[in-house]
């Protein structure tokens, strides 16, 4: 696994074990939310991004923090690719 891609999934692996809401007011962990999807996805594990936004907690918390854009849609995500990244 190249430098980044094996940096990436370290820092999935740090967002994933992140609690999904945080303790004093059970308030969504917006940078879990913000992060683990992105961080999944540059690391090269192509099923990962997918199951992971489409995991109903992950859905229920992101709505309860208003983090999801109306323009929200099931076929974006079916039809969403993994960017590339060049190794230059």
């Amino acid at each position: 696994m190249p430098f980044l891609a094996e940096s990436r999934a370290t820092l999935a692996e740090y967002f994933d074990r992140q609690p999904l809401r945080l303790a004093a007011k059970q308030a969504p962990n917006r940078h879990k939310y913000a992060e683990l999807a992105f961080q999944l996805a540059y690391a090269g594990l192509p099923d990962r991004p997918k199951k992971t936004l489409w995991d109903y907690t992950f859905i229920e918390v992101r709505l309860a923090g208003r983090m999801l854009k109306r323009s929200f849609s099931r076929r974006a995500i079916d039809d969403w690719r993994i960017p590339t990244i060049s190794a230059s």
